[in-house]
């Protein structure tokens, strides 16, 4: 190698070897400019897509309870009881609160605010009602609701995403 290379790229091996020495400022700045354009681009659609899964659990129950009502108040009796609501109440709430929270959520509509009506929701069915004899004898409590705590947790802090009628109303448009 020659002198001025080897005063330039001092940090090269010492092996004569051309493989180059530690990134550059300019080509860090790159790359971070590259990871945020591709964040930009695929953290929406992510934040869309996982809130549409995640309300189509809720919403595809309360549609269900309504959709065989007489049979709510023996299931919040002897399958699935909240401990703390008698079952003529809990068959009400439950079911409206399920409908509503995920319609908002799936909308991004009050993100923040059906994020955390749904985590807690979701504690509920993992740790009181899975908990009782009549919770674990039928499964209540199930591995994939750890998940959906963390997923809800996570929009309840961030909030629903630049795709969401939060950012709407807010004036800001899907992409800012």
């Amino acid at each position: 190698m020659s002198q001025t290379r080897q005063e330039n790229h001092e940090s090269w091996p010492a092996s004569g070897s051309d493989a180059p020495g530690p990134l550059t400022v300019e080509a860090t700045r790159t790359l971070g400019t590259s990871y945020d354009r591709l964040s930009a681009a695929l953290l929406p659609p992510l934040q869309l897509g996982i809130r549409v899964w995640l309300g189509q659990i809720f919403l595809g129950a309360g549609l269900s309870r309504l959709g065989d009502w007489p049979s709510q108040i023996y299931l919040f009796t002897e399958i699935h009881p909240a401990p703390f609501l008698p079952a003529g109440l809990a068959a009400p709430v439950t079911t409206a609160a399920e409908l509503g929270l995920s319609i908002c959520f799936i909308l991004g509509l009050f993100g923040r605010v059906s994020a955390l009506g749904l985590l807690i929701m979701t504690m509920v069915i993992q740790w009181l009602v899975g908990q009782t004899p009549q919770g674990i004898e039928h499964g209540i409590a199930r591995d994939a609701q750890l998940y959906w705590m963390a997923l809800f947790a996570i929009f309840a802090l961030i909030g629903p995403g630049s795709w969401s009628l939060d950012r709407w109303r807010a004036g800001r448009g899907p992409r800012q």
